[in-house]
């Protein structure tokens, strides 16, 4: 079989793209640079489970190349090949949805982990760097002019960040409506919240067995996995006592956060959402502490 572990955002796909090979029992998998290469017992010593060097064609014609070159691969060895269709900058969910739906019609098994939390993930699950986030931010934003401070940009992403988000979470389910039915989708939150199950739905939908000692020892790994996922998770999780800090001008450290662009933009929003109050900062050093924060409230009164 030529398997296709995806999703539009970063959602722990390289984890499960590891896990399928690992609970199956192969030592080895295929990587279209490399070749067959010896499958690591712990994908976890890098950022995420990144020490798993999965197959990750950008563009959309480079899908359906490595799944031609897999097919000749596959004919020599008889052994199954897996890969990581990503979405890259600028490519709308329909126009994913229809290249996904293309490798379901070549005979690819697809799965899908299909974003449903309003989060923005950026570099927290990538290891992108905060200037990544703002070409990202520009990408998506191509009226406003290069060399802006990132102050300014800050401040635009504030206002549109929850509304942008909302509106993508909602073209996602959009082309999602015309997934071919081969094509498996399981859901983000099911996935970080039930991992092992959603695994045996991946062997269940392949007709495949698990091998019994490979899942005893996957279990504490997938555990190890589970935490790093949640750590990232903390500050979304914590936002709500973030602003309220700040609204009230309580003392707390923001640094023990991944807080970058994306993080400090969306602080900025729910503060005005949620409290009416807007940040003025005045530069383009964001204060890590709820106390300094307050005293940049617009009209504070000192």
């Amino acid at each position: 079989m030529i398997i296709a572990f995806t999703s539009i955002h970063p959602s722990g796909v390289t984890f499960l793209d590891w896990s399928y090979h690992f609970l199956k029992g192969n030592d080895t998998f295929w990587h279209l640079k490399k070749g067959w290469q010896p499958l690591p017992q712990d994908p976890l010593i890098k950022i995420n489970a990144h020490a798993h060097a999965k197959n990750h064609p950008g563009e959309y014609h480079l899908w359906h190349e490595f799944v031609e070159m897999a097919k000749i691969e596959k004919q020599k060895n008889r052994k199954d090949i897996s890969f990581y269709p990503y979405r890259i900058n600028l490519m709308k969910p329909i126009e994913w949805v229809d290249h996904i739906n293309r490798l379901a019609s070549n005979g690819v098994r697809v799965f899908i982990i299909k974003k449903t939390m309003e989060f923005p993930y950026a570099s927290e699950r990538t290891g992108l760097s905060e200037q990544d986030d703002i070409e990202s931010f520009l990408l998506e934003n191509p009226e406003i002019e290069k060399g802006t401070s990132k102050n300014r940009l800050r401040e635009l992403s504030s206002l549109r960040i929850i509304a942008q988000q909302k509106k993508w979470i909602e073209n996602i389910d959009l082309a999602f409506e015309s997934l071919s039915d081969s094509v498996v989708v399981i859901n983000d939150k099911d996935y970080i919240n039930q991992t092992e199950d959603c695994v045996k739905k991946v062997f269940g939908q392949l007709d495949l067995q698990i091998d019994p000692q490979r899942l005893i020892q996957w279990r504490p790994i997938k555990d190890r996995w589970s935490e790093l996922y949640w750590a990232g998770l903390k500050f979304y999780k914590d936002l709500p006592k973030i602003i309220n800090c700040i609204a009230d001008g309580v003392d707390y450290d923001l640094a023990t956060y991944d807080i970058g662009f994306f993080q400090e933009s969306l602080i900025m929003a729910y503060l005005m959402k949620q409290k009416g109050k807007r940040l003025v900062i005045p530069s383009d050093n964001f204060p890590k502490n709820t106390k300094e924060l307050h005293y940049s409230i617009k009209n504070h009164n000192i």
